[in-house]
């Protein structure tokens, strides 16, 4: 089978806009999110200060308070600055040679810029921007993002999205180009996933396999191909899949709730 997207942040990738929340819980980034610089906010101010583009971003804990570590590419040089979260602060902590020059123009090009219609951009062949993909995602979830990056796989390009809310992280595939949601995950919090459970069994009765597979086909169209009930992360979910010639989806749907709580489409190679 020819997998389309793997999950996250897969390596030899082109990265823009990578923001990874490092050394610090969800719970952390939903109560502080309020005093923070958005991570628009941050990118504006590297651009504003040394232009270019910003091809990565990161929001760390340090000693002293939440930091951006942001890199900048302009005009054939690349900076690498540390972006106080909560005065804006700048410090450049590196600047050296580009090794793949942006001029200014492509990095105006790539500019991120957020639109009312993320997906009036992939009808005319351009690659999507990183809030373009964002806002797709933030459809399905809302939250805090804390990583979105660029990758490459099997020469097609996707983002990969991260958003924590506090109780649930939700990982995103999309595909820069279309749009589409390629793969989509939602996980309990660790501190939250067994009183979860035990809520959603004590207090639901288990989906049939066939009203879970109604759920499935309402996302995919073909013939079921696999349906098995496991238990991850504390809770029941049935694993399907199903296949209509060109593609493969693989749900897993909460046994309990209905919910899809990861999808999967890849390319059907037999």
């Amino acid at each position: 089978m020819n997998k389309w997207m793997i999950i996250p942040a897969l390596a030899g990738a082109v990265t823009v806009g990578g923001v990874a929340l490092a050394n610090d819980s969800s719970t952390d980034v939903a109560s502080d999110a309020n005093e923070m610089l958005t991570l628009k906010e941050a990118k504006e101010l590297a651009i504003d200060q040394y232009g270019g583009k910003v091809t990565e971003i990161e929001l760390e804990k340090k000693k002293s308070g939440y930091v951006y570590d942001v890199e900048v590419k302009s005009n054939g040089i690349e900076y690498d600055l540390d972006i106080d979260a909560i005065t804006g602060e700048i410090e450049l902590e590196k600047q050296s040679k580009d090794k793949q020059s942006v001029t200014k123009t492509d990095a105006e090009a790539q500019d991120l810029k957020v639109v009312d219609s993320p997906k009036s951009t992939a009808t005319n062949g351009k690659m999507l921007t990183a809030d373009q993909a964002v806002a797709i995602a933030q459809k399905k979830a809302r939250g805090t993002v804390t990583k979105v990056k660029v990758d490459t796989d099997d020469g097609r390009k996707h983002y990969d999205i991260e958003i924590k809310d506090g109780a649930y992280e939700y990982d995103f595939e999309i595909d820069a180009y279309t749009g589409d949601i390629i793969e989509y995950e939602k996980e309990f919090d660790d501190d939250k996933k067994q009183s979860n459970s035990k809520v959603n069994e004590t207090n639901k009765t288990m989906l049939t396999e066939d009203q879970a597979i109604a759920i499935a086909m309402k996302n995919a169209k073909g013939h079921v191909t696999e349906i098995e009930l496991d238990y991850e992360d504390g809770r029941k979910v049935y694993e399907i899949e199903i296949e209509d010639g060109k593609y493969e989806y693989d749900f897993e749907i909460d046994a309990m709730t209905g919910e899809i709580v990861k999808f999967e489409k890849d390319r059907d190679d037999d």
